[in-house]
C-alpha cells in the first residue's frame, strides 16, 4: 500500500463539520453522514419562480444509443471515508486549509491530441436560450442550445442534453443531476461551470443508472463528475474552485458499480491545479472498488493525481489504468506527492501499464 501523506486532505463538507466530533463508531458515522448530507433537487417543477423549459423536444428515436456493452457504467471506491458522490466534501479526515497560491511548477508541454477548450463545450455558432432551473420528467427528452442558470434535474430515462451551458446559481450546489431510477442520460458538447461566487459541489452528479458524458468542458467546481458507472470521454475538466469545506476530485467514485456495470474514463484532459485531492479518485467509501477503466487520458495535479481503488471494504478488482499521460503542469511530481496512490497491483484483473510522463515519455511506476 502506498503511504499517503495526502490522505489527510479529505475535508468534511459544510454542514457536516458539526457532526464530525459526534461520530463514535464507523457504522454510526456512515449513517449520520449519509442521512445528513444535502440531497439533490427532487422537485417536479421549476424552482425559484424561474420560467420552466418550454416543451422540451421528445425524440426517442434520435437519442444516442449507449448500451452498457459499449459504454460500461460503474463506479470504483477509494481509501477515504467520504460522503457519497453527491457530496463534494467526502471525508471525515480533516485537511489543512488549502493555500490560495497555486503550485509554482512550470507547465509541461501538453500533447495537442488531448481535449481542450477548442474542441469541447458548446459548438461554435450555436445560439443559446436563457433558462432557469429545469426538471425533466419525460423519457426521451432532448434539451438543446440552452444557457441555464441553476440546475438541470433529470428524473427520466434516455434524456439528452447537448450544446448547453449550465452555471450554478446561489442556491444550486449541482449543475446536472440524474436522480435515482433514471438512466441513460447523455451530456454532450456542453459546458458546466461554477459562477465564481458560490460553490458548485458537483458539475454532474449521478445517483441513477448509466450516464454518458462526451466533449464537455467542466470548470470552477469542487467535483467535476461524481458517478459510479458510465462513460466519460473526450472531455476537458480543469480549473476547480475551492470554497470553505470543499475537497476537489475532478472525477470521483465512492464505491463499486452494480453487477454487470463499469466505469470508463477515456481520452480526457483532467487537471486539478489545487493542492487537494485528485484528478481521478476511485474511493472505497461505501463498497469495494472494481470494474473501472482509466485509459488514454492526460492527467495532472491534486495531492495524488489518481487514487487507485484500494481501501477498507475489500480487495479491488478489474481496475485498469492504462496508456495515460501524466503531466507536470501543476507539480514537479505530477501530483503534490506523486502520480498515484492506493493502487493494489495484486488485485484480480488490476493493471497499471503503458502510463508515461508527458515530458520524458518514460514509464510511470507505482513505487
Amino acid at each position: 500500500m502506498t503511504t499517503d501523506p495526502g490522505s489527510h486532505l479529505r475535508e468534511p463538507k459544510r454542514g457536516l463539520i458539526i457532526l464530525a466530533g459526534a461520530l463514535a463508531v464507523a457504522v454510526v458515522t456512515a449513517l449520520v453522514v449519509i442521512g445528513t448530507r444535502p440531497e439533490p433537487p427532487q422537485t417536479t417543477g421549476v424552482a425559484g419562480g424561474q420560467s420552466p423549459a418550454t416543451g422540451p423536444v421528445t425524440a426517442p428515436s434520435t437519442v444516442p444509443s449507449t448500451p452498457p456493452s459499449t459504454a460500461p457504467s460503474s463506479l470504483p471506491p477509494s481509501p477515504s471515508k467520504s460522503v457519497p458522490p453527491s457530496s463534494a466534501a467526502a471525508s471525515s479526515k480533516a485537511a489543512p486549509a488549502p493555500t490560495s497560491a497555486k503550485p509554482a511548477a512550470p507547465p509541461a508541454a501538453r500533447p495537442s491530441a488531448f481535449p481542450n477548450a477548442g474542441n469541447t463545450g458548446v459548438r461554435p455558432g450555436v445560439k443559446l436560450k436563457a433558462r432557469g432551473d429545469i426538471t425533466v420528467t419525460k423519457n426521451g427528452t432532448v434539451l438543446n442550445a440552452l444557457d441555464v442558470t441553476g440546475v438541470i434535474t433529470v428524473q427520466a430515462s434516455n434524456v439528452v442534453i447537448s450544446n448547453t451551458r449550465v452555471t450554478n446559481s446561489a442556491k444550486a450546489d449541482w449543475g446536472i443531476v440524474q436522480t435515482a431510477g433514471a438512466s441513460n442520460l447523455v451530456v454532450m458538447d456542453s459546458e458546466i461551470r461554477g459562477n465564481g461566487t458560490d460553490s458548485m459541489h458537483q458539475g454532474i452528479y449521478n445517483i441513477g443508472g448509466h450516464i454518458t458524458v462526451k466533449r464537455t468542458e467542466i470548470s470552477r467546481i469542487a467535483d467535476g463528475v461524481a458517478t459510479n458507472r458510465g462513460l466519460i470521454e473526450d472531455c476537458y475538466l480543469h480549473s476547480p474552485q475551492v470554497f470553505d469545506g470543499d475537497h476537489v476530485d475532478m472525477i470521483q467514485s465512492t464505491e463499486g458499480p452494480p453487477s454487470g456495470a463499469s466505469l470508463t474514463i477515456r481520452h480526457n484532459t483532467i487537471i486539478n491545479d489545487e493542492l487537494q485531492t485528485s484528478a481521478i479518485a476511485l474511493f472505497q467509501d461505501f463498497g469495494v472498488a472494481r470494474n473501472a477503466l482509466i485509459v488514454d487520458n492526460y492527467l495532472a495535479g491534486g495531492a495524488y493525481t489518481v487514487y487507485g481503488g484500494e481501501g477498507d471494504h475489500g480487495q479491488s478488482s478489474n481496475i485498469r489504468i492504462e496508456n495515460n499521460t501524466f503531466g507536470k503542469d501543476v507539480f514537479p511530481k505530477v501530483g503534490q506527492y506523486g502520480p498515484i496512490a492506493h493502487f493494489d497491483a495484486g488485485g484480480p484483473g488490476n493493471t497499471f501499464t503503458g502510463n508515461v510522463f508527458a515530458d520524458t515519455k518514460t514509464p510511470v511506476s507505482l513505487s
